[in-house]
């Protein structure tokens, strides 16, 4: 895992600077700029309860970070037109994050199979216990997670997963959507196809000075 966290960290072109969060509450990120082309890596205060990051986190943030560069920045973050109210980047943010995602933990599934099978094993027995406790609280995110995880262990571990409702169509909504070749166009579709499971919103790629952003249209 290492070796090929380090094999695509010399990928990215782009600046790469280093940080250490001042507030022991910050957790391992990495942020991307398209305007001035610098990654930075955020690592956690050494006594933050976060802890560092695992390696399958780190490798999942770099791959975000290499996207971003070779397909699109909206891979690495989710930029949003000037003057979007902060309810419907909300709304959106969601789909935006699981949808990026997909495309992501595909290409660790290339990378790094067994480790990356073995984390969505992890999820998905998480999801099933949730499950188990009743139906699920009616929140966008616990909506969203809970078809990413089922979709993921449907496609990836060949399991078989009884669902029903909206669930049924945020997995479908995955599963219709080749992640093997990313690109900005099939991630604002499948962004779309989870927004219309639970709001009337949709994206669309426009440009916003020397950006290209997200609008949020109401359907």
């Amino acid at each position: 895992m290492k070796k090929i966290i380090e094999s695509i960290r010399s990928r990215l072109i782009w600046r790469v600077r280093e940080e250490q969060k001042a507030s022991r509450n910050g957790s391992f990120e990495i942020t991307s700029s398209p305007t001035i082309r610098e990654h930075v890596i955020y690592w956690p205060a050494s006594d933050s309860p976060s802890g560092p990051p695992r390696e399958i986190e780190y490798l999942h943030e770099l791959v975000h970070a290499l996207l971003c560069e070779q397909v699109h920045y909206q891979f690495s973050g989710h930029y949003f037109a000037r003057g979007t109210p902060d309810e419907e980047i909300q709304i959106a943010g969601w789909a935006c994050r699981a949808a990026t995602d997909w495309f992501v933990d595909d290409e660790l599934m290339r990378l790094v199979p067994d480790q990356e099978k073995a984390e969505i094993q992890e999820h998905f027995e998480m999801i099933l216990e949730a499950f188990r406790k009743g139906p699920l609280r009616p929140e966008i995110f616990l909506l969203v997670t809970a078809g990413f995880v089922i979709a993921q262990a449907i496609k990836y571990l060949g399991v078989q997963v009884p669902t029903g409702g909206q669930i049924t169509q945020i997995v479908d909504a995955f599963l219709s959507t080749p992640p093997e070749n990313p690109s900005v166009q099939a991630l604002e579709g499948l962004i779309n196809k989870l927004l219309a499971v639970y709001s009337e919103r949709r994206v669309r790629l426009v440009k916003d000075g020397e950006m290209e952003v997200w609008e949020v249209v109401k359907m």
